[in-house]
Formats: C-alpha cells, sequence, structure tokens
C-alpha cells in the first residue's frame, strides 16, 4: 500500500506539476482564445477566432476547455490546462486497467510509470495544446478495439469508434491512427472479416453519423467551400509532397524515427527485444493479441508519418503508449529489471522539479503577456474593439479579455484602435496616430495606432519619432 501511495504522489508531481508556473506559450493560447470565443458567442460547433471562422481544427479542444471552465465560472490557465491533465490521468487508468488484465498489477504499475515518465509528456501535461488529449483518445480507442477483437461485441466496437469520434473532433488525424492499426492488426490475425460483420459497421454508423452531422451544420453556417479549403489548407502541406513548401526531407527517413525514440526515453530503449517475430512464441491468447496490437500500432504509425513530409514529432505522439506496453512485456521477462520502473519515477520527479523550478521560469523571464495584456486594456477604451493586422499573438489576445476582429486592408473608418506588428506600421504608419509600443509573447515590437481622423499629418511615421514628437 504504500509502495502504490508513493507511486501516486509521485505521478501526480510528474502530471500536474506545473500546471499554473507559466502563463500561456506558444499554440496554448490560440487553444485558449477558441476557448473563450466559443464561451462568449455561444457558437459551440463552429469554432472561430477574431470572430471568424477558424475551421483548421474542429471545435473538440475548445469544448473540453470551455467545459473544463464552466463550473469555476471563468477560463483560466489552470482550466485551459485541465483538459491535458484529465486525459493523461484516462490514459494511464485505461492502460494500468488493460495490463493489470493481461498480466498483473506490478505490470500495470510499470506500464503507467513507462507512460508519464519520457520527455514526449514533460512538456505536454500540464498543457492547453492539444496533443495530449489527441493521445489520450487514440490510446482509448486502442484499449476497446482490443476487447472487440476478442469479443466482438457492439459494446466495445461502440466505445472504440466513439473514441475515434472524439479524436476526430479534437484533431482530424484519429481515424488515421485507428484504422492504421486496427485493418493490419486483422489482417495479421486473419479476422478482416470483423470489419464488415454488424458490430463493427452500426458502431461505424453511430460514429460516421455524429461526424456527418457536425460536417452538415458546419457546412450549413460557412459554406462547404470555406470548410474544404480550411482542411485541405491544414492536410496538403503535411501529407501532399507537391504541396510541401520545401523540397522532400529524405534525411528525415532515418532522423524522424530517432527523434521518436529519443523523446520516448527510457522506455524505448527496451523495445527492440519486444519486435522480434519469436518474442511471441511463449505468450498465450490474450497476451499474444496485446503483443500484436502494440507492434502494429507503432510500426504503422511510425511509418506513416515517417513518410508524411510535413511531419512533427507531436503528429506521432499518440503512437507513444504502444512503445510503453512493448518495453512492458520486454521487462515482465528480465527478473533484474523489477524496481526499474520506480527508480526511473524517482529519477524523472526530480527531472520535473528542475524543469518547474528552473526551465519554466527561466522562459517566463522572456515573456509578458499579462503585463502587455493589462496595458493594452488600460489603451483601448472599453466599448471600442481591437482590430488586428498581420499579427498572431493569441496569448496575448486571450489575456486581453476583451472582443478583437481582424483586418485585411487599409484605410478604415476613423478613429479605429490597431494592433501592428512592426512591419505593418512601417507600411502604414501615415494612417495613423501613434498610440503605444508594446512586445508580443516573443518579445518582438508591436505598435498600437489609432486611424487618424483627417489626412493631417500629426504624430509621426514611427514610434521613435512619434516619441520625439510628443516630447
Amino acid at each position: 500500500m504504500r509502495r502504490e501511495l508513493l507511486i501516486s504522489s509521485l505521478l501526480g508531481l510528474v502530471i500536474v506539476g506545473g500546471v499554473t508556473t507559466t502563463s500561456l506559450q506558444r499554440n496554448e493560447g490560440l487553444r485558449a482564445r477558441l476557448a473563450w470565443e466559443l464561451m462568449n458567442s455561444g457558437n459551440w460547433f463552429v469554432p472561430t477566432l477574431y470572430g471568424e471562422p477558424h475551421l483548421t481544427k474542429p471545435p473538440g479542444m475548445g469544448l473540453l476547455i470551455a467545459a473544463c471552465s464552466w463550473p469555476v465560472g471563468r477560463l483560466n490557465e489552470f482550466t485551459a490546462r485541465l483538459p491535458s491533465i484529465l486525459a493523461a490521468l484516462t490514459t494511464l487508468a485505461l492502460m494500468y486497467w488493460t495490463v493489470r488484465q493481461t498480466f498483473d498489477s506490478e505490470a500495470g504499475w510499470a506500464t503507467v510509470m513507462a507512460l508519464a515518465c519520457c520527455p514526449a509528456w514533460l512538456d505536454r501535461v500540464p498543457s492547453a495544446e492539444i496533443d495530449l488529449v489527441q493521445l489520450g483518445w487514440v490510446a482509448a480507442s486502442m484499449v476497446f478495439v482490443l476487447h472487440a477483437v476478442e469479443s466482438n461485441r457492439m459494446t466495445w466496437w461502440l466505445l472504440a469508434l466513439l473514441s475515434v469520434t472524439g479524436g476526430f473532433f479534437t484533431k482530424w488525424t484519429a481515424p488515421l491512427f485507428f484504422y492504421l492499426t486496427v485493418f493490419p492488426l486483422l489482417w495479421w490475425r486473419g479476422q478482416l472479416v470483423l470489419l464488415i460483420q454488424r458490430p463493427h459497421l452500426l458502431a461505424a454508423t453511430v460514429a460516421g453519423t455524429l461526424v456527418l452531422a457536425w460536417l452538415g451544420w458546419t457546412i450549413a453556417s460557412v459554406g462547404a467551400e470555406a470548410l474544404l479549403k480550411a482542411v485541405l489548407s491544414e492536410a496538403l502541406p503535411r501529407f501532399s509532397p507537391s504541396h510541401h513548401p520545401k523540397p522532400y526531407p529524405w534525411g528525415e527517413l532515418i532522423t524522424f524515427p530517432l527523434a521518436f525514440i529519443l523523446i520516448c526515453l527510457p522506455a524505448s530503449v527496451l523495445v527492440w527485444p519486444a519486435l522480434r517475430p519469436s518474442f511471441a512464441d511463449p505468450l498465450d491468447a490474450r497476451r499474444r493479441l496485446l503483443w500484436q496490437l502494440a507492434v502494429v500500432w507503432l510500426g504503422s504509425s511510425l511509418l506513416f508519418w515517417t513518410l508524411a513530409p510535413g511531419h512533427r514529432l507531436r503528429h506521432l505522439l499518440p503512437a507513444q503508449p504502444a512503445v510503453a506496453l512493448l518495453a512492458v512485456m520486454v521487462w515482465q521477462r528480465w527478473p533484474r529489471l523489477r524496481h526499474a520502473p520506480l527508480l526511473v519515477l524517482l529519477v524523472w520527479s526530480v527531472v520535473k522539479l528542475i524543469w518547474m523550478g528552473l526551465v519554466l521560469p527561466s522562459r517566463e523571464a522572456q515573456r509578458d503577456p499579462i503585463g502587455q495584456a493589462s496595458l493594452l486594456s488600460q489603451l483601448v477604451p472599453e466599448e471600442e474593439t481591437l482590430h488586428l493586422s498581420q499579427l498572431k499573438d493569441e496569448c496575448l489576445l486571450f489575456y486581453f479579455d476583451r472582443p478583437a476582429r481582424r483586418v485585411t486592408q487599409f484605410p478604415h473608418r476613423p478613429g479605429m484602435w490597431c494592433l501592428l506588428t512592426q512591419q505593418e506600421w512601417d507600411n502604414h504608419s501615415e494612417q495613423f496616430e501613434w498610440c503605444a509600443e508594446l512586445r508580443d509573447s516573443q518579445n518582438h515590437p508591436l505598435i498600437l495606432g489609432q486611424v487618424r481622423f483627417s489626412d493631417r499629418r500629426v504624430g509621426a511615421s514611427s514610434p521613435r519619432a512619434a516619441k520625439d514628437t510628443r516630447k
């Protein structure tokens, strides 16, 4: 009991530690701002950013953040990052349950520790980004399909396909992970017929109906052309070499898998023995099925994302639980490594403390989105809407906590408040009166200006000149 309590406490530190240490960073601001607009607009099914449809991702993450924020009545760093924490805990619970059923409770705890203690999780949980949530949906679908392949019961297929649907609404790629695993797994086992039998077809119909309902709602709201354009602009540069902005990355056919192995350390060290065909010889039917699932899950995902020209390591993160499963199967056969998972957890807890105490504060010292947003709120009258030109800084705009709209061309109505990048200011400064210089989340200059009421030339065309004039 003491051992389990120690493991649970350390896992709590690894998963929850740092949830409010820093302000939102990178794409966290985008996810939080989308959720903010969802909560303030009441448009729950069509994501909007600055009042315009934003369809490069479905609305799932925004809905989860909004649902976590609703009980406390407001959106903040904790509620924005809570979905990743819940996804991590759910994934650990499902993996523990599955491995415990297949092996024993000790192997279940080893799987949990192998999952949570790796660089892939260090910067993704807690986080307001999508990746850990997508990993959770994909892992759930794999756990449920394991039971579906065993029993071919409608309940398990439905749970698996609903998990795929949840992943689809979070990020488009969940069905890709699922069927890239299920199809070769059933082929390997000689059970492809399961895909055309009633349980799978009915579950797929339910999942497909939910997806089609959302697509129909979105098309009715924004039009088919807008949705198709957004999805293709997101997908083609990643999957089509002819649409990728750079030459095909031939060198990454080797470096990308190696990088994935590195972010899955230390568990990935133990994977290689499990990839030998002879590894399954002493396994019973249930353990052989789990081994086959993990091998196909990892192998098909790694192959596909290595070949995709627009790959990023975060795209492959939903395959990381397969690494943990294979590592624990090898660990089971090496008695000398019995205490290795707990040792890894202890070491990783120290790494997490260093991360929280040194790395995150050093990142925060270079940025001040909260202070800059507060200054922006003081400068722009409350009754005015802030307009943005060529600006992408959702962290700053999230903390601004007020409506904002994009503009695409100048001039605009007199008196309009605009926040511009330095380049935009240099190109259009004659149309504005300079108001203030701020900094974005990367510490680059931003200029707050107000469109002139006439063609009179007051102020100056640059912040420095304007300051000199005011002196």
